[in-house]
């Protein structure tokens, strides 16, 4: 951590040079995996997923960090939310199953609210599907987002937790602490099986 006194100010790095730490590792491992298979990473397409709630500077500072690590020229961003609604359109039948499920009396637009419930925050992104003519794939396009929520999936894991944990230490005590781990952890089992 920035503030931490753990390290000198020389040994401590940029949230920037942190992220292009990550990102050239992960240029490195595909290029170990790939490259010899003549896929190396420069010369693919590459799509950076980031929070919906990342402003325009906080997008600037993605593709900063990309520069930083190498990455070739031309890398998008997509948002987190987004990227997660290609993925369900991609594994289900976009042109067919989605219009079939809604209402086809009507061409007009559809609505689809997805929810991204991460660690430590929530987005709510909401997009709209017009039917293109010229295209079994339908047009989307984002109407809206939520602010930055700051509830996230470990929050509602400890709210689960707290909320059990009188039920199972009986008579007002508290559980150890490997316990207090292990029913966290069956909390976050319990609401991904749940969600």
């Amino acid at each position: 951590p920035w503030g931490s006194t753990d390290l000198t100010r020389e040994q401590k790095i940029s949230p920037i040079r942190a992220s292009a730490l990550i990102l050239n590792y992960l240029r490195g491992t595909w290029n170990s995996r790939f490259a010899k298979a003549g896929f190396e990473f420069d010369d693919q397409e590459i799509t950076v997923t980031v929070p919906a709630s990342f402003d325009a500077g906080a997008q600037r500072l993605t593709i900063a960090a990309a520069e930083e690590a190498g990455f070739p020229d031309g890398v998008r961003l997509l948002e987190e939310p987004q990227a997660a609604f290609y993925c369900w359109l991609q594994r289900h039948d976009s042109a067919r199953e989605l219009w079939q499920r809604l209402d086809d009396c009507d061409a007009g637009p559809r609505h689809a609210l997805v929810i991204d419930i991460g660690g430590g925050t929530s987005d709510f992104s909401l997009f709209e599907l017009r039917l293109n003519e010229r295209s079994p794939i339908p047009d989307i396009r984002r109407v809206a987002v939520s602010e930055h929520i700051l509830l996230g999936g470990d929050n509602v894991d400890l709210a689960i937790a707290h909320f059990m944990e009188p039920r199972l230490a009986g008579g007002g005590g508290q559980l150890s602490g490997a316990q207090w781990h292990h029913l966290v952890a069956s909390c976050r089992d319990l609401k991904e099986r749940a969600l």
